[in-house]
């Protein structure tokens, strides 16, 4: 006792120590050793001293909106034992207050479910004045809002409470998620996906990781994520922040939390928490944290349910097949206030199996709602994937109950289907264990235990001794209970399937199942695929897998295709040449969310079934097939398998075209075959068709981009050099001529000694030659240098700006090993892969690498453009690829070309032969070293970046798939480096045919989209005429304009993953009006920069941006509409209102269209 009263001094001594209670308790927490002491000893004084009470608990009740996030008193602990000593503090000394809480809650829930809205907005008024304004009661207020009132009215709420905190504030992001997760055309695929990008926006801008994974957390973020872990520091963070809340909201995260935690793997962490939640259940009644402890420890477990001995009726009702009965029980359970949400699954289960059930609910009830959506899971009628997307998003909306987690844990558990009973990926905390299926979830060894200290009413049960019965494999104790006979002989296959499968299957063919329940015989269908496996009857497993999913497509098996899998692997013959077994493959992949691997998978069962048969193409397998392989399975197979994906990952085809021409086969085959589906074929064939265009077209786009208009450049070199040519022909012959006249007049002179020979040289020799490289030079910079046709602002359009470095950057962005740069310069993290559990400095050695791997990609791909594809002449670019210089040997080739009566028409044309000629070597050495010398690079800079990795994670488990991505990276850059290098090439428009507008905006969005994995663009483009056929030659030049334009909208609307725009084309008055409108994010564009780039357009010829990179794009559409289309008569106006982006081209349409029809 003196010791203990020795400790209370000693409290009040770092209180006495501090400029506050709340410092000093927290100074005598973080010092001392003996937990359970420290809090006997703080709660004692708090007992006598109300000011210490307050120093722990702050503002339990918060009285304005504004106050949270400003509410508690606890400091930050970096050591998560003090920051949870501190929260069981603050809720055992109010332990009436959140018991009160607790039974509100289960009120609101009742009254929600059933449908009563207005009672539920009263209980929150209540709940308002009672525990202060909390998250909790926002979160419960909005989704009643939107349900009784709609969007508009919830949004008015929304924006209400938004203004009482700063628009960056964490309270403020929370409370628009809650109301964003409620509108109904936000999935919840898509919200998760919103809240990641934001998650990765915030780190990207350098915001703590603890605080983005507690707003992420707070925003239900982690509520379908089971398997995410907390660290200690994420959770001393977390508590942290929700103590600036109300009590309530405190309590309910600190639950959360504690699911988290004992959901995962680490059991020291689980351990910690043991202690303070013991504590807690001494003066809060809670079975949430009353199962926690159960689940881990397996202590004897206090039942809650008041009316246990009824619920247990129910289930016994259930297993005799009485399903009306078990509705009706359940039902006037539910009247009598017991909203027990198994009960709302067992009703579930009736509904399916019944026609006739009494009602639970009205029809506008959430309640209602659910038991529907159940019932069509069990029954496997109708959409599955609707009605798991729904619960889902009924779970989400109301992730702050209790109820909504259990709802969440039976979808998932559905998706395993299985015949007994089966846990998800962790116990459900929020099931009371008084349930019978609960056996299920106990160990062998302590199930003797758990049944010997279980009240009589549970023991007694025959839904329990059924559930023993089938735990234990005790047949003859199963056999002895009062249960429906079919019911029986369904348990009796299921226990003989694992040890008898032959029995199983004799007691399975024995069952009527045609006055089964549409539930019972998708369980029966279940357990026959289960038992021929079992027995190795595979090929009696996939027949019956495939007729039940012919009549039923919502027979997905994802244990059965892993079993398929393994047995194909090891060569078993029975699979191997069996049509099924890709035919399942092709089924579980295109109805699961399984997607790893799938089409190799799919291919590799695609190839083994063919070779079998000694074939490699589906074209030529139908004559190799044995007679009694039925009709409808060819027809799967065809349909279903040989898809453009898997033939593209066999290696038979060996090109892009072979695969689209296969697979246009195979679609004739089909319309052969199945001429019921002739028009979906068809459809498809078109679609084939036009997908073979594109891709040929980007062939054709992508492969020679340079283009030089040598009738052009002709008629530029006449008129600005005939008349040089001209004046240097006449000085060079009358120089000649000079020089002649010089040499006789010497001759003549009787000055000159008979023994001396004198030489003499033209005096204006060097000034003519002088003058002829002069003119070389001029003709030089013509081709080369001109705004509208020279070589290098084709090279500037077609291939630096912006597409050399997206399709460079790609190959490594696709693998997710390169990052961006940030406002400072530095290069931001990879968040792609978590080292989170790696040690500190290896942690910051393994970002240190990634960050040298990107810089140096980056710096050679500006090497690339800035330094080796350029023009080289005397004066520019020394490291430039494209050697122009004109020195004397160049000038003295082109003048021994040319004879003294040489024309200007003939010097022309041997003057642009040899530019044209030296343009041609010098692609053919930019091929080269693409090829050679920067590979090597690229394949240097991906060395280095796997022996850091190895260096610094090669015992973590990412690494293996990693060093993959690295891997797979040194292919794609070589053979991306290959087609790039194939770029280099001249080309001709005499190449290209007759195409469609959409065509062409559909090679652009290939081009564009494969270019920049990291935003996609999302086009609508249905409002461009259909009907615009456009000339062969303007191919290219159109495309050219496309991709600016798509490019553009990627880099500066300021979206990040994918960004939607919409088009428009069509044909007026003789002028082709194209339009382009996308969103902006706010002040990614201003009327300033409207202003410049409008100025740059209408002046491009004298500005020079045109044959430069960086914010030239918009000026280059303007050179390619008036040199490539020949266009001087033309409009483009951009204009950027409302955060949208609109950019409109007027072309007259001569020459570039070639009919409209």
């Amino acid at each position: 006792m003196a010791s203990f009263k020795q400790l209370e001094k000693t409290v009040l001594h770092y209180i006495s120590l501090s400029k506050n209670p709340t410092e000093g308790l927290a100074a005598f927490i973080m010092h001392s050793g003996n937990v359970r002491a420290a809090r006997l000893a703080i709660r004692s004084l708090c007992s006598k001293n109300s000011y210490i009470s307050n120093a722990i608990v702050g503002i339990a009740r918060p009285k304005a909106v504004s106050c949270l996030g400003n509410s508690g008193n606890m400091p930050f602990f970096e050591n998560p034992k003090c920051a949870l000593l501190w929260s069981s503090l603050s809720f055992t000394l109010n332990g009436s207050l959140i018991n009160s809480f607790l039974h509100t809650r289960s009120e609101y829930s009742h009254n929600y479910l059933l449908g009563n809205f207005e009672t539920c907005l009263n209980i929150l008024d209540k709940c308002q004045q009672s525990y202060g304004h909390s998250f909790w009661e926002i979160q419960n207020r909005i989704s009643l809002l939107s349900r009784i009132n709609g969007i508009e009215c919830q949004k008015d709420y929304t924006k209400s409470l938004l203004s009482q905190w700063d628009e960056c504030a964490p309270q403020a992001y929370i409370v628009n998620a809650y109301s964003t997760q409620c509108e109904k055309n936000i999935s919840v695929n898509t919200y998760l996906h919103t809240l990641e990008a934001n998650y990765n926006n915030f780190l990207s801008h350098s915001l703590p990781s603890f605080l983005c994974n507690y707003v992420r957390f707070r925003a239900n973020g982690y509520f379908f994520d089971t398997s995410h872990c907390f660290s200690p520091e994420d959770i001393s963070f977390f508590l942290f922040f929700e103590d600036k809340n109300s009590l309530i909201d405190r309590y309910v995260v600190f639950c959360d939390i504690c699911v988290t935690v004992f959901a995962g793997e680490d059991t020291s962490l689980k351990e910690l928490f043991v202690d303070f939640i013991q504590d807690i259940l001494q003066y809060i009644d809670d079975p949430l944290l009353s199962n926690i402890l159960y689940y881990y420890q397996n202590n004897c477990y206090p039942f809650h349910r008041s009316q246990s001995s009824e619920i247990c009726d129910a289930y016994d009702l259930f297993i005799k097949a009485s399903y009306n009965d078990c509705a009706s029980k359940v039902s006037q359970l539910v009247k009598d206030g017991e909203m027990f949400f198994p009960l709302i699954e067992l009703y579930a289960k009736c509904y399916s199996s019944s026609s006739s059930v009494p009602s639970l609910s009205s029809s506008t009830s959430p309640i209602y709602d659910i038991v529907c959506k159940l019932s069509t899971l069990y029954s496997r009628k109708g959409d599955l994937s609707e009605a798991r997307s729904d619960l889902q998003k009924i779970a989400l909306i109301n992730a702050n109950s209790t109820w909504a987690h259990i709802l969440l844990t039976i979808v998932e558990k559905m998706d395993t289907f299985r015949v007994l009973p089966n846990t998800a990926s962790r116990p459900n905390y929020y099931i009371s264990v008084s349930l019978p299926n609960c056996i299920f979830d106990l160990s062998p060894a302590f199930l003797p235990y758990f049944l010997s200290t279980a009240p009589s009413e549970f023991t007694n049960c025959t839904a329990t001794k059924l559930s023993v019965a089938l735990k234990t494999h005790d047949l003859s104790s199963a056999a002895s209970l009062d249960i429906n006979p079919t019911l029986l002989k369904i348990l009796e296959a299921c226990i003989l399937s694992e040890t008898s499968p032959l029995s199983a299957l004799s007691t399975i063919r024995s069952i009527n199942t045609k006055v089964l329940s549409p539930r019972a015989q998708a369980d029966i269908i279940t357990l026959h695929i289960f038992a021929c496996l079992n027995a190795n009857l595979y090929a009696e497993a996939l027949s019956k897998f495939v007729t039940c999913y012919n009549e039923n497509n919502n027979y997905i098996h994802s244990e059965l295709a892993d079993i398929i899998f393994s047995k194909l692997k090891s060569g078993d013959p029975t699979v191997k040449g069996n049509i099924l077994t890709p035919v399942l493959c092709s089924i579980y992949f295109n109805n699961t969310q399984r997607k790893d691997k799938d089409d190799v998978i799919l291919t590799f069962c695609y190839d083994e079934y063919l070779e079998s048969l000694g074939v490699s193409k589906p074209s030529e397998f139908l004559a190799k097939l044995p007679e009694n392989v039925p009709d409808e399975y060819i027809t799967m197979f065809l349909s279903d398998v040989c898809t453009l994906n898997v033939m593209d990952h066999s290696l038979a085809l060996s090109s892009y075209d072979e695969v689209l021409q296969e697979r246009i086969t195979v679609c004739e085959k089909l319309i052969q075959r199945d001429p019921e589906h002739q028009s979906k074929y068809t459809d498809e064939m078109r679609r084939l068709t036009t997908l073979f265009l594109v891709h040929n077209a980007k062939r054709k786009v992508e492969s020679g981009k340079i283009f030089i208009d040598t009738e052009s450049i002709r008629g530029l070199i006449t008129k600005e050099i005939s008349e040089s040519y001209k004046r240097y022909v006449e000085f060079r012959d009358n120089a000649i001529k000079e020089y002649v006249i010089q040499i006789l007049n010497v001759a003549k002179s009787p000055f000159l000694p008979n023994n001396i020979v004198y030489t003499t040289s033209a005096p204006c020799s060097r000034q003519y030659t002088s003058m002829f490289i002069d003119i070389v030079k001029k003709i030089r910079d013509i081709f080369v240098a001109d705004n509208k046709y020279g070589l290098d602002g084709c090279l500037s359009v077609r291939i630096r700006h912006g597409t050399l470095e997206s399709q460079l950057r790609s190959c490594f962005e696709r693998h997710k090993l390169i990052t961006s740069k940030s406002i400072d310069g530095t290069y931001k993290k990879n968040e792609s892969w978590d080292f989170a559990n790696m040690p500190g400095k290896y942690s910051h050695e393994i970002d240190e690498t990634f960050s040298h791997f990107s810089e140096r990609v980056d710096t050679l791909i500006l090497r690339l453009k800035k330094d080796y594809i350029q023009i080289q002449t005397e004066d520019r670019n020394p490291h430039g690829w494209f050697n122009f210089v004109v020195d004397g040997n160049l000038s003295s080739r082109i003048e021994s070309m040319n004879a003294d009566d040489t024309s200007f028409d003939t010097f022309e044309a041997n003057i642009l032969d040899t530019l044209l000629s030296i343009t041609e070597d010098s692609l053919d050495l930019v091929r080269e070293n693409l090829n050679k010398e920067i590979d090597g690079e690229f394949q240097d800079a991906l060395k280095d970046l796997e022996a850091g990795i190895k260096k610094y994670c090669k015992n973590n488990p990412i690494c293996s798939k990693l060093l993959g991505q690295i891997a797979q990276a040194r292919t794609d850059i070589s053979v991306e480096l290959k087609n790039i290098a194939e770029w280099f090439r001249l080309t001709q428009p005499s190449c290209f045919s007759d195409y469609s507008l959409q065509l062409a905006i559909k090679t652009a969005i290939e081009i564009i989209n494969y270019s920049s994995p990291a935003c996609r663009l999302n086009l609508d483009y249905s409002h461009v005429d259909e009907q615009i056929t456009m000339c062969a030659e303007s191919l290219p030049h159109i495309v050219d304009i496309f991709k600016i334009l798509f490019d553009n909208i990627i880099k500066h609307s300021g979206f990040s993953t994918t960004v939607c725009a919409s088009m428009s084309a069509h044909v007026n008055d003789g002028i082709l009006i194209i339009k382009v409108t996308n969103p902006v994010q706010p002040g990614y564009l201003d009327e300033n920069r409207i202003r410049t780039v409008m100025e740059q357009l209408n002046n491009w010829e004298s500005t020079g941006t045109t044959n430069r990179e960086g914010g030239s794009g918009l000026p280059k559409i303007m050179k390619i509409i008036s040199v490539g289309l020949h266009k001087q008569k033309k409009q483009v106006v951009i204009n950027c209102s409302n955060n949208t982006f609109t950019a409109t081209m007027e072309l007259p349409v001569d020459g570039i269209i070639k009919c409209q029809l």
